[in-house]
């Protein structure tokens, strides 16, 4: 695999409500991607996630077919990595 990387999703949809976050956390965590998740005031859900390219590819597919409530779209940016020391050992759930 290669280095790892950051991504910012924005999901939106119909993802808050339904345990959208939880099931985000546990499909991250059997990806081995670290990160955090949270609800954000507009009604989407965001997620931050750091692992290497192709694993979050394959999170980014997962996140549409196997988390409850219904995804509508999911906007992908290349986020700047904290340093090592800084970033989330874990994938949590923030609010």
């Amino acid at each position: 695999m290669g280095d790892q990387i950051a991504r910012r999703y924005g999901v939106s949809g119909f993802v808050q409500g339904v345990g959208f976050r939880w099931a985000t956390a546990r499909l991250a965590r059997s990806f081995g991607i670290t990160g955090t998740v949270w609800n954000r005031s507009d009604g989407s859900v965001g997620i931050d996630a750091y692992g290497a390219p192709e694993v979050l590819d394959g999170f980014e597919r997962a996140l549409r077919t196997e988390t409850p409530g219904r995804v509508n779209s999911i906007l992908a940016d290349a986020a700047e990595a904290p340093e090592p020391a800084k970033r989330p050992n874990d994938f949590r759930i923030i609010r």
